[in-house]
């Protein structure tokens, strides 16, 4: 009943009905809470000559610019939910308000890229432009869209724009800028990274095998161009075919660890001898490591063989086989390390008259390994083991 009151004496032209009525929808009162339409009326009634009406307005601006903040920090943590709980009030508000300045133009842009409406945001940014050709802060809005578009070229236009700009804007001191200056320092960053990309991409395509060099390193982290390992590997590629060593060599490492090209060892050292043929100390640091490497590689692919003939061998009841692979596997040579394993050889050997196995077996139950710790059974495997010519078991 008080706000169809209300309503009537607003639209009798009584300010203070206005601002009473806009209290309502701001708090929910009777009605349901419509923050717009409070921002509305306190707008009718500040133009009516109500005070209250005027302040309650500043209100609602400082509220919207809370909201904002909200959906933003929402935004940036992946908050859907408190995103769009924000997002909205505070657009709402935003529109309510008569009179928008850039900084509200810029708020509700940003909020439009929060919430996937594309559409808005480059109006704002259009807006923006309108009053102020190389505003900072449209440019801003612009490099975004662009970048969801996929649109590189805008991107590196954008960039060499807000670059221009910069200084030259920066120095009016408007108080956007002062608003927003972390994220203007940030877009400034972004812009030297995409601008030196845009000119190392240049010297690439020009022959240039440094800037193909230099453009593979930041597409392997992601300077100012997508992360892109492929890519990096295809322009390293080009570097070492112009007869950069370091790109030999980077390209090397790309093919030892299997990053944006399929693994291949022998591809890597080749690729790292060039290098060091071409004067890259670290290619030829990279050639004995791919070297050692081999040379251990070879070295269990013979333990492998020797293990699993020495298995045919002992299974073929030759004592000194099952020995010799009991050694191999307390070792863990060509096998896994198995000290119950190397027990049992031992013992088989020792059955089949072999001394040596005798001997071994004694030290394993002397000390308890891979086996129950039996000092009696130990010296009795001594004995035997002495008898059968092994002089260091008799002492």
């Amino acid at each position: 009943r008080a706000a169809s009151l209300y309503q009537q004496a607003c639209e009798g032209g009584y300010a203070r009905g206005c601002f009473n009525l806009g209290l309502m929808y701001d708090k929910g009162e009777g009605v349901t809470r419509d923050l717009a339409r409070a921002v509305s009326l306190y707008q009718q009634a500040c133009d009516g000559g109500e005070a209250l009406g005027c302040l309650n307005l500043g209100v609602s601006r400082a509220t919207a610019d809370s909201l904002f903040d909200l959906a933003m920090r929402a935004s940036e943590a992946g908050d859907d939910s408190t995103l769009h709980s924000t997002a909205e009030p505070a657009l709402q508000t935003y529109r309510a308000l008569e009179v928008l300045d850039l900084d509200t133009h810029f708020h509700v842009g940003l909020l439009g890229l929060a919430t996937g409406d594309t559409a808005l945001a480059r109006a704002r940014a259009d807006t923006i432009e309108a009053a102020v050709p190389d505003h900072l802060l449209a440019t801003i809005l612009r490099t975004v869209l662009a970048r969801l578009r996929g649109d590189t070229a805008s991107v590196t236009r954008l960039s060499l724009d807000f670059l221009d700009g910069y200084d030259r804007e920066m120095a009016t001191g408007r108080a956007e800028y002062q608003a927003h200056r972390n994220s203007i320092e940030v877009r400034r960053r972004e812009a030297d990274d995409e601008t030196a990309a845009h000119q190392l991409r240049q010297a690439c395509n020009g022959g240039d095998a440094e800037g193909c060099y230099n453009l593979g390193l930041i597409h392997r982290t992601g300077e100012g161009v997508p992360q892109d390992d492929a890519r990096a590997a295809s322009l390293y590629e080009q570097a070492c075919n112009g007869g950069h060593a370091p790109g030999c060599n980077n390209l090397g490492v790309m093919y030892e660890t299997g990053e944006g090209v399929s693994q291949d060892d022998a591809r890597a050292t080749s690729l790292f001898e060039r290098a060091c043929e071409d004067g890259s100390a670290q290619g030829c640091d990279n050639v004995g490591i791919m070297q050692r490497r081999a040379d251990a590689a070879r070295l269990q692919a013979a333990h492998l063989q020797a293990a699993a003939r020495l298995q045919e061998d002992c299974d073929s009841g030759i004592a000194t086989a099952c020995h010799d692979l009991g050694l191999r596997y307390s070792e863990g040579q060509g096998v896994p390390q198995d000290h119950s394993r190397a027990a049992a050889l031992y013992e088989q050997a020792c059955n089949g008259g072999e001394a040596e196995g005798c001997y071994s077996l004694g030290v394993m139950y002397d000390v308890g390994l891979g086996v129950p710790k039996d000092e009696a059974r130990a010296a009795s495997l001594f004995r035997k083991a002495c008898d059968g010519g092994v002089s260091v078991a008799c002492r």
